[in-house]
């Protein structure tokens, strides 16, 4: 995001380039050109922060609305260096606010999108306000008008677009979230699916390795879950993954990643976590799935369930993705061996 804000600042700084010192709009293209400037100045500090990997969570909300209000920076300006209609009537300053409270749903936040776009259009109504009552605008003493003449209703539209915008932004974020959680989560037990827990677990071994904490990924597998499909059906065994998907997500930490891995297999990422305090963790689940049976409908029996477990930590394990997945899943395959019903950490031979 930090790059796309210093290439599209970039392209703006063309336009007052070009025609400063040139025309009728001098005045505007000197406060554009020290606008853009300043924008780009701070756009380099913040990519070279975000770099350096200086990403505070305000961050996307105050360099959304420092883009807006060096807009109406440049707008108030005009009342101090050129005419005052060019504060009211600009055609090439205003515009930039579209691209401002546009560029905002890159950030995927809904109210990042709405905060800035309200912001703007008080920001410019006030602007719009001042002007209008403390110059007459339409009068003689302006003549040739060569910003145009002011037009209230013009205004109103104009704020009424930077609404619009407002509100475009926010629907390409909702659209953005659906289409996320559609490619990032399993259909049927609404975790996340195997392809966003790869992703996940390369950023936190990234995370990991760069603060030097401890990271432990867990892979799990419901024992002798194939006789529920052939003696239940498939419906009830949808019905037995969706229980337990809930029953492991309940029982996680919200910093933890929970994602159905395939079939009746699961994975969990546990940041910060030692391997030690992980398996305390699977245990207490574990043991909860002994007294908690699956009701499926139109089935008179409950279903229960167990599963095995293989445990793998950084840095003991591996730091790479696929060392790190290949010792879980042989644990869990040694869990298996061992008479299922049990989970195999660093040190385990035979499970608990």
């Amino acid at each position: 995001m930090a790059r796309a804000r210093l290439a599209l600042t970039s392209l703006i700084l063309l336009i007052p380039l070009s025609q400063t010192a040139q025309g009728p709009n001098q005045h505007e293209n000197w406060v554009g050109l020290s606008a853009v400037t300043l924008t780009l100045l701070i756009g380099i500090g913040v990519l070279v922060a975000v770099t350096r990997g200086w990403r505070p969570r305000w961050l996307g909300f105050a360099t959304s609305l420092f883009d807006v209000s060096v807009v109406s920076a440049a707008l108030a300006s005009f009342l101090l260096v050129g005419p005052p209609h060019l504060a009211v009537n600009s055609r090439t300053t205003f515009e930039v606010y579209f691209l401002a409270i546009g560029a905002t749903c890159l950030r995927y936040d809904r109210r990042i999108c709405l905060i800035t776009g309200l912001v703007a259009t008080a920001q410019f109504g006030a602007i719009a306000w001042f002007t209008a009552h403390h110059w007459d605008l339409n009068s003689p003493a302006f003549a040739p008008y060569p910003y145009g003449y002011f037009s209230p209703i013009g205004t109103v539209g104009r704020l009424i677009l930077m609404i619009v915008a407002t509100l475009l932004s926010m629907t390409i974020v909702n659209r953005n979230e659906r289409l996320r959680v559609l490619s990032t989560h399993d259909a049927l037990t609404s975790l996340y699916n195997r392809a966003y827990f790869a992703e996940r677990l390369r950023e936190e071994l990234l995370r990991a390795s760069r603060y030097g904490h401890p990271l432990t990924v867990a892979i799990l597998d419901l024992d002798h879950f194939k006789r529920v499909n052939d003696e239940l059906g498939h419906v009830a065994g949808d019905v037995a993954l969706q229980a337990v998907a809930q029953l492991l997500h309940g029982e996680m930490r919200r910093t933890d990643t929970v994602a159905r891995y395939g079939g009746e297999e699961f994975a969990i990422i546990f940041p910060d976590t030692s391997s030690a305090d992980a398996l305390a963790m699977l245990e207490r689940v574990r043991r909860a799935f002994h007294t908690r049976p699956i009701v499926v409908p139109r089935v008179t029996q409950p279903i229960h369930l167990t599963f095995s477990g293989g445990i793998a930590s950084t840095p003991d394990d591996g730091t790479e993705f696929d060392a790190l997945i290949s010792c879980a899943d042989a644990r869990l395959l040694a869990a298996k061996n061992a008479g299922r019903d049990r989970l195999i950490g660093a040190g385990d031979s035979a499970g608990s």
